[in-house]
């Protein structure tokens, strides 16, 4: 009996667990789990762990214990589409919610500014002005982390207020998904969504990675000696007895990982959002192309569906783009001014004499300067997908079969095709819009300022 049903009926897919999920699936499942594994699987073994050659019917009837139905909580887009971003922005308290004034996240978002303003911004910006006189002292404090720490407290205070409104984005983000019937345009938003998970899991390392780096650089050159602190600052006490050296070590030790933790977070939510547009565009792209009509009023309700859509993502953008875009210009001038602080600080230990640690200190300068490049070249990114995908749009217009159209419907394809003209974007202060021209011209504006920067060393 077993093997006529096997040859009658088609084998289930594994990753769709609901096709079995009844009374009748789960016992045909350990019927032919037990008559595949013969004596190795038992009733009284249902519930322990399956040999690693266990078939997909031991999965099962382990998965299916007892007669009641399998209750799978179906994982929402968002949870995929930001991965383990999201376990460390509720950590932080970053996560937006649509209450901005919450006393427990709230507590850790401060604790977070706190740590970096208290042993990373303030201490360096008072010692700024003791080492004033000195120019190798003086790029150095700039270099280290007193303008990213100083950036990092901007952008934590700018995401916070705009919790609730980030919090909505997120929901239309999960009403497309649900929206979304037809399998190619799920697997286009999939896609947009690996995409995301992708940039967010490679940033993430990155900056773990150099913060741990940093760490080890800094206690093999400077603890066993010098007992140098993890910044280069100025606090009313003595530093270097214990306990004090300790703990204000420590707190810088903090305000690193937040600030670098923090950046890269906003970072890599932004880019996220961003790219669910570009899914969005594509999905819409499509449906242009094989837009077709039968009736009048057919054509009408499809067109209409269209227009909304795309009037919808324009918001989603300018949304985007009205809550980060003052953040991002001064993000895209920290950017410029670390890159070339830190190139010099590059090329003078090179020139200079090198001891024992020397590859060690310019593999973490190296590994630094590549980090706040992703930075900036992440927006650059999305920033020029997000124009190809909205200037598409109108190509997309033009390649459906408006020939097959009447005139008058041919003609209100021409207003879709004007408004795609003018496309989608992310700018910086609405001065300049991201691309890979902006990303050029950050470099070339870096390498200016480093020049400069020679210039005034030589005449010293």
């Amino acid at each position: 009996m077993l093997d006529v049903y096997e040859r009658t009926s088609p084998k289930p897919n594994i990753s769709d667990m609901n096709l079995i999920n009844n009374e009748y699936g789960i016992m045909l499942a350990f019927v032919r789990a037990c008559a595949m594994k013969g004596t190795e699987l038992m009733i009284s073994d249902i519930g322990k762990e399956p040999p690693q050659n266990s078939s997909w019917y031991v999965l099962v009837a382990k998965a299916h214990m007892g007669k009641t139905p399998v209750e799978t909580k179906k994982r929402s887009h968002v949870d995929y589409a930001f991965g383990w971003n999201i376990y460390t922005m509720r950590v932080m308290g970053l996560w937006p919610e649509e209450k901005m004034i919450n006393p427990t996240e709230n507590l850790k978002v401060l604790t977070a500014v706190f740590f970096i303003f208290s042993f990373g911004s303030l201490p360096q910006t008072v010692n700024l002005f003791f080492v004033w006189g000195d120019f190798d002292l003086v790029v150095e404090n700039l270099a280290m982390d007193n303008v990213f720490c100083t950036i990092t407290i901007m952008k934590a205070i700018v995401f916070w207020l705009n919790g609730k409104t980030l919090k909505g984005l997120l929901n239309s983000m999960e009403e497309d998904r649900k929206e979304a019937t037809r399998e190619e345009d799920v697997k286009r938003m999939m896609m947009a969504a690996r995409n995301s998970r992708k940039i967010s899991i490679m940033v993430n390392i990155i900056s773990h990675s150099i913060f741990v780096i940093y760490i080890i650089m800094h206690l093999a050159t400077n603890y066993p000696n010098v007992r140098g602190l993890y910044y280069q600052s100025y606090f009313p006490w003595e530093t270097k007895p214990s306990p004090n050296y300790e703990l204000i070590f420590l707190g810088q030790m903090m305000s690193a990982y937040y600030s670098t933790l923090t950046s890269t977070l906003v970072d890599t939510f932004v880019a996220a959002l961003l790219l669910h547009v570009c899914g969005q565009l594509t999905n819409l792209k499509h449906e242009l192309i094989n837009f077709q009509s039968e009736t009048k009023k057919e054509f009408h309700r499809k067109l209409g569906r269209i227009v909304k859509k795309h009037d919808y993502l324009n918001e989603f953008t300018e949304t985007v783009e009205n809550c980060f875009n003052m953040m991002l210009l001064i993000q895209m001038f920290g950017c410029t001014v670390t890159l070339c602080l830190e190139s010099f600080q590059s090329l003078e230990s090179l020139a200079g004499e090198k001891d024992k640690y020397f590859l060690l200190e310019i593999g973490c300068t190296v590994f630094y300067v590549c980090y706040i490049l992703i930075q900036l070249y992440l927006y650059c990114y999305v920033g020029e997908k997000l124009l190809s995908e909205s200037t598409g749009i109108a190509d997309a217009a033009y390649e459906c079969e408006w020939f097959n159209l009447s005139p008058n419907e041919a003609k209100c394809l021409i207003l879709i095709m004007r408004r795609a003209r003018s496309p989608l974007r992310i700018t910086a202060g609405k001065f300049c819009s991201f691309n890979h021209e902006l990303f050029s011209e950050v470099l070339k504006t870096s390498m200016s300022y480093l020049s400069v920067l020679y210039a005034v060393k030589s005449e010293e």
